[in-house]
């Protein structure tokens, strides 16, 4: 490193060098020592290692000794907190709390984003396995969340809804951008007093807004 700012940042001394004309920021408190990473480090917006909840607006803080890198939002990216993902090299994992990170160039996160193809770019989903729950995809954007149901299928708590098998709306023909979603009520058996899902006829169709985009086909 060639400089020290004069400023300490809420503990941290700030320390800049210089590699190849590229700028590198290290911020230090005791014996720890950060190394800030640079968000096209994780990949292009065709080919990336992580999603973009976990890139865009986010300072990602390289520990030098532990080799973990902690994924930080503003406004608090000098304070490191429970809540925030550790991307662990030594093991391969990002985890937060007792959740893990689905890799997305697994099979499985393969499976999840043809489920949302065309609904959302794959980019902007976020898998994650609780220890004690059931999958989870987030859309940040869109503000939804999706769990693995009993089913086997998609469900929304938002919506109380799960993404129907059936994808045939029998309208909107060729809207790639939908889909389509089936009401689920949950109901308390009599005698045993367990709590069973019941389909309910009600579906709908759920659509992002954004900017058109048609093509003819044929």
């Amino acid at each position: 490193m060639t400089y020290m700012l004069a400023i300490i940042m809420n503990g941290y001394q700030i320390h800049l060098g210089f590699c190849d004309r590229e700028v590198f920021v290290r911020a230090r408190v005791r014996d720890t020592v950060l190394e800030l990473i640079p968000p096209q480090v994780f990949g292009t917006l065709e080919h990336f290692d992580l999603p973009a909840s976990l890139v865009n607006n986010c300072v990602h803080w390289l520990d030098l000794r532990t080799r973990v890198i902690e994924i930080r939002q503003p406004p608090n990216i000098w304070t490191s907190k429970q809540s925030n993902w550790l991307l662990d090299f030594s093991t391969g994992y990002a985890t937060r709390r007792t959740s893990t990170l689905v890799d997305l160039h697994s099979p499985l996160f393969q499976r999840i984003a043809r489920t949302f193809e065309h609904f959302e770019s794959r980019r902007h989903l976020t898998a994650f396995q609780p220890d004690w729950g059931r999958l989870t995809v987030e859309l940040r954007r869109l503000e939804l969340l999706f769990f693995v149901n009993g089913n086997n299928l998609f469900q929304s708590p938002q919506l109380k809804s799960e993404i129907d098998l059936n994808q045939d709306a029998g309208t909107l023909y060729e809207l790639n951008s939908k889909l389509v979603l089936r009401e689920v009520a949950k109901v308390r058996d009599p005698v045993t007093h367990y709590l069973f899902s019941v389909l309910q006829r009600q579906r709908s169709i759920l659509v992002p807004m954004g900017d058109i985009k048609y093509s003819r086909n044929d």
